[in-house]
C-alpha cells in the first residue's frame, strides 16, 4: 500500500500504459490483482498476436511478457516489438530455466529486466515496473532533446546560410564602395588591392581630388573583424573624406583631430578605435604632407634616409588618447621627385601566416618585396605586392589587408602628351606622329608600329562610340621606359564596358563595329584596363618590345 500510494505521487504515472503478455491466464488474472491500485493504463494479453495487435492500436510505453509461449515464443514476441516500436521498454516474466537465454537478451539488448516467476515480493516487483517506466522516461527525454537539438541545427544552419549571403552581399557593397578602380592624372598613378579577412572588412581607403590640384589619400584599420569594424570602417571613410574636403588647407594634422573628436561622438564604445594614414598632395611645393595615426610605417621609393618615416600619432578614436592627438611638428613632408613611389598599407600584410596553423610564415623582407615588384613595373603594383607575399607561402587570411602604390610620372618618360580633339583626320596624324617619334629615338619599327596602332584603334573608338560632341576632346598620354609603353587615354564620354563588348562581338556582327579594334588590341597589348572614376573613362593599354619581354615581364 505505501509503494503504491508514493507511485501515484510520481507526475504522469497514469499516462503510463503497461502490457503484460502470458499464455497462462491465471499469471494474468494474479498480475492484474496485484496492480489494481496502481495508478498506470493496463493491457492484459494471453498471446504473442494479441500483444502485437495492442502495441499496433494503443499508445503502450512497456512490455512485460513471458518467454514460453506457443505459436510465437516470448523472445521473438519482444524482437518484433523492438522492431516496431523501439521507444518501448521491453521486460521478461520468465522461471528460472529460461535464465541463459533472458541474459544474452539483456546483452544484446532486447531485453532491459527479467522478473522471476512466481513474483513473491511485490515491493521489488512494483519497484522494477517503476524503473522501466522511468527509463522510458529517460529516452523520450533524450529523444526530445534530440529532436530540438536537429530543430536547432537546422535552424543554425539556415541563420548561417542567411548570413553568409547577407555577408556575401555586404561585402559585395563594401568592395563597391571601396573602389580599387585606379587614380590617374598626368602626375600621378594610384592603384590600390584590397582582401578582407571574411566577405567583409574593417580596412578603408580612398583617394580624391581637392581644389588647387591637390590629391588626398586615405588608408586606416578599424579594430578587430566581422560586421562592427565593416561598418566603422565606412563610417570612418565618410568622416575622412568630408573632413578632408573642407578644411584640408588646414593641414592632415587638423584634419585628424577632427574625425578623432567626430569619431568618439559617434562611437562610444572603448574598444573600437582605428589605425589611420592621411596624406594631401600639394603641387605648389611638390610634396606630399601625411600623417599617420598608429598606422604602419609608408614605404618610399627610392628610399630617402634624410626623411623620418617612423613619426605618428594617438589612433583615431582611441578613447583613453587626448582630444587633439596630433599637431603639425606630427606632419611628414615628402618632397616629391621623378619616378617616385610611395606604397601604404594595413598590417594584415604583415601579419600574415602559413595556411598549416602550425607553421610559422618565414621572415619577409617586406621592403625587398616592394622594392622588386615596383621595379618590375606591374600594371598593378599593389595587388602583384600582395601575390609576392603569398609566394613566399604565406596566407593574407589572418586580417584584412590593404595596400596602395602611388607613383610620381617622370615627365622624362613621357613620349607625347595633351589633348585630341574629335578628328579621324587629326587621330590619325597623332598615331603617325607618336610612331615616328619612336623611330626617331631608335626603336623598332615594330615596337612603333605596335603603339601606333593601339593608339590609332581606341582614339577611333572614342571618336566614334564614346557620345562626345563635337568641341569636346580627351586625353592622351605615352610613356616610354625600358621597353614598356603605357598608353593612357582619359575622356568623358558614356561609360564602356570593354569585356562584355568584347565578348559580345564574337556573337552579334553588330557589335564588330563597335569593338574599337578589340581583337587588335588585345594582341597588342600585355595589359588592358578600362574602367570608370569620377564621371572620366580610363583606358591604360600596355605594349612591350618582344626584346625587352624578358626585363618587365610581370
Amino acid at each position: 500500500m505505501r509503494e503504491s500510494i508514493e507511485a501515484r505521487k510520481i507526475d504522469g504515472l497514469e499516462s503510463i500504459n503497461l502490457l503484460f503478455v502470458d499464455d497462462e491466464i491465471a499469471i494474468l488474472d494474479s498480475l492484474k490483482r496485484l496492480l489494481m491500485r496502481e495508478p498506470y493504463g493496463k493491457f492484459f494479453a494471453n498471446s504473442a498476436a494479441e500483444g502485437l495487435d495492442i502495441i499496433e492500436a494503443e499508445d503502450v510505453h512497456v512490455v512485460v511478457s513471458d518467454v514460453k509461449m506457443p505459436v510465437m515464443d516470448g523472445m521473438t514476441f519482444l524482437k518484433e516489438v523492438r522492431r516496431r516500436k523501439p521507444q518501448i521498454v521491453r521486460m521478461v516474466l520468465s522461471g528460472a530455466a529460461d535464465l541463459d537465454q533472458i541474459v544474452d537478451s539483456i546483452n544484446n539488448g532486447e531485453v532491459y529486466r527479467y522478473i522471476l516467476k512466481p513474483i513473491q515480493i511485490v515491493k521489488e516487483f512494483r519497484a522494477t515496473l517503476l524503473q522501466a517506466v522511468e527509463l522510458y522516461n529517460i529516452k523520450q527525454q533524450r529523444f526530445q532533446l534530440f529532436e530540438e537539438l536537429q530543430a536547432s541545427n537546422t535552424k543554425l544552419r539556415e541563420w548561417q546560410q542567411k548570413m553568409q549571403k547577407e555577408l556575401g552581399l555586404a561585402g559585395a557593397l563594401q568592395r563597391k564602395v571601396l573602389s580599387v578602380a585606379p587614380y590617374i592624372d598626368s602626375q600621378m598613378e594610384i592603384f590600390s588591392a584590397y582582401e578582407p579577412h571574411i566577405s567583409v572588412g574593417g580596412d578603408l581607403f580612398d583617394v580624391f581630388s581637392l581644389s588647387g590640384g591637390k590629391v588626398c589619400v586615405i588608408i586606416g584599420d578599424v579594430a578587430g573583424h566581422g560586421v562592427a569594424p565593416a561598418m566603422l570602417s565606412m563610417l570612418l571613410r565618410v568622416l575622412a573624406g568630408e573632413t578632408a574636403q573642407a578644411m584640408h588647407d588646414k593641414g592632415p594634422a587638423a584634419v585628424c583631430n577632427v574625425i578623432h573628436q567626430r569619431f568618439l561622438q559617434y562611437v562610444q564604445d572603448p574598444e573600437f578605435y582605428a589605425t589611420l594614414f592621411m596624406g594631401f598632395f600639394e603641387p605648389d611645393i611638390s610634396a606630399w604632407r601625411c600623417i599617420s595615426c598608429g598606422h604602419p610605417q609608408a614605404f618610399v621609393y627610392p628610399q630617402n634616409p634624410d626623411i623620418d618615416l617612423n613619426k605618428g600619432v594617438y589612433p583615431v578614436g582611441l578613447a583613453i588618447g587626448p582630444s587633439e592627438i596630433a599637431d603639425s611638428s606630427d606632419e611628414i613632408i615628402l618632397p616629391v621627385h621623378a619616378g617616385m613611389n610611395i606604397v601604404l598599407y594595413t598590417d594584415g600584410l604583415v601579419e600574415s601566416h602559413k595556411t598549416s596553423p602550425n607553421e610559422s610564415c618565414p621572415a619577409i623582407d617586406l621592403s625587398k618585396v616592394i622594392s622588386t615588384t615596383l621595379e618590375s613595373r606591374a600594371l598593378n603594383p599593389a595587388r602583384r605586392i600582395m601575390e609576392k607575399v603569398q609566394d613566399h607561402g604565406c596566407e593574407l587570411n589572418n586580417d584584412d589587408c590593404s595596400v596602395l602604390t602611388i607613383n610620381h610620372v617622370d615627365m622624362k618618360d613621357i613620349l607625347w602628351s595633351g589633348r585630341v580633339e574629335l578628328s579621324l583626320v587629326y587621330a590619325e596624324k597623332i598615331a603617325r606622329d607618336i610612331h615616328d617619334l619612336f623611330l626617331e629615338q631608335g626603336w623598332a619599327d615594330s615596337f612603333a608600329w605596335s603603339v601606333r596602332m593601339v593608339v590609332h584603334e581606341f582614339a577611333v573608338n572614342i571618336i566614334d562610340h564614346s557620345g562626345l560632341s563635337q568641341g569636346q576632346d580627351f586625353y592622351l598620354s605615352v610613356r616610354l621606359k625600358e621597353g614598356l609603353c603605357r598608353i593612357v587615354f582619359l575622356d568623358k564620354g558614356k561609360e564602356w564596358d570593354y569585356l562584355s563588348t568584347k565578348s559580345l562581338m564574337h556573337k552579334n556582327p553588330l557589335y564588330s563595329e563597335r569593338g574599337r579594334g578589340l581583337e587588335i588590341l588585345s594582341q597588342l597589348c600585355r595589359d588592358v584596363l578600362i574602367f570608370r572614376r569620377s564621371g572620366v573613362n580610363h583606358s591604360l593599354f600596355t605594349v612591350i618590345n618582344d626584346d625587352a619581354a624578358s626585363i618587365v615581364k610581370s
